[in-house]
């Protein structure tokens, strides 16, 4: 496993630490995008390496701001709690909620050897699961993108493993596919002037157009987070990645810039979604400038 050592700076290499608590809320409420001047004017600068990375171990993976919170099953509409969830808490509220919607005949429960989730009536009595019906979410924290559009990861139905159809005249539905509880195990930072990262956005169905889009210098790093443990979330506030196979970033300029005062950062999911970072939580990280 490589690792980044101070050996490989040279004597002009400037070493800055980041936190987002340090913003002025005023201009940015959200530790997802923000702003910092520089405590001294970097001159020349032709490099920015990203060190290392720390965020919130509390990062929801199921809530309102993802679109991934609701369902329809017999034209009653379930909206779960946003929050952290593994497989296991997700059937204990799931059935919860049926239970409070008066649908405590139908139960879901998840396999462990396919890793698929089933929902099924404990009376024989048919009913439906339709996920063909657009959902309206409250589109907040500058989010005014519609998930649903997405092929994959368009909603809870995508995260419990159905695909976007309607099933009826039947007393139990299995997935078609395997649950994927974790699907944004991929943040990507953005750093204004230093973004080389070019990045294919997903594909998405609408009215208008078909076509997968993708954008130049969209991003500066892209870091992974799949080593959040949604199982066990007590004791681990807080996430550190500072391995190369964590963090993928060699971002050197053609044209060195002039003089560096002030940074500019956005997080955010591989969809474009701004990574919905817990208000009175925070990230932090480190950069070499060359």
């Amino acid at each position: 496993m490589n690792r980044i050592t101070f050996n490989e700076f040279n004597n002009d290499t400037k070493i800055i630490s980041i936190d987002s608590d340090d913003r002025d809320i005023t201009k940015y409420p959200y530790s997802n995008n923000f702003e910092i001047i520089c405590p001294e004017s970097y001159n020349n600068v032709y490099s920015i390496k990203l060190l290392n990375f720390s965020l919130p171990s509390s990062i929801y993976n199921i809530s309102e701001y993802l679109q991934n919170n609701k369902l329809y099953i017999d034209n009653n509409l379930i909206m779960i709690e946003d929050g952290c969830y593994n497989t296991d808490k997700l059937v204990k509220v799931l059935n919860i909620e049926l239970s409070n919607n008066l649908l405590n005949h139908i139960k879901c429960d998840f396999n462990n050897s396919t890793q698929k989730m089933t929902f099924k009536s404990n009376n024989s009595q048919n009913f439906e699961l339709d996920f063909t019906k657009i959902i309206n979410y409250n589109h907040s924290k500058n989010c005014n993108y519609n998930i649903y559009n997405q092929h994959t990861n368009w909603g809870l139905g995508a995260v419990l493993g159905f695909k976007k159809i309607k099933y009826q005249n039947n007393n139990s539905y299995i997935s078609d596919n395997q649950v994927n509880i974790y699907n944004y195990d991929t943040i990507y930072l953005e750093i204004n002037n230093f973004n080389l990262l070019d990045k294919i956005e997903p594909y998405k169905i609408n009215y208008n157009t078909n076509n997968s889009n993708g954008k130049r210098n969209s991003s500066f790093a892209k870091i992974d987070i799949a080593k959040i443990n949604y199982s066990n979330l007590d004791n681990l506030p807080q996430i550190l990645l500072k391995n190369y196979e964590e963090i993928q970033n060699n971002n050197i300029l053609n044209n060195p810039i002039e003089k560096l005062n002030k940074l500019q950062f956005n997080i955010k999911y591989h969809n474009g979604l701004f990574v919905d970072i817990p208000v009175n939580k925070h990230i932090s990280f480190t950069l070499a400038i060359n």
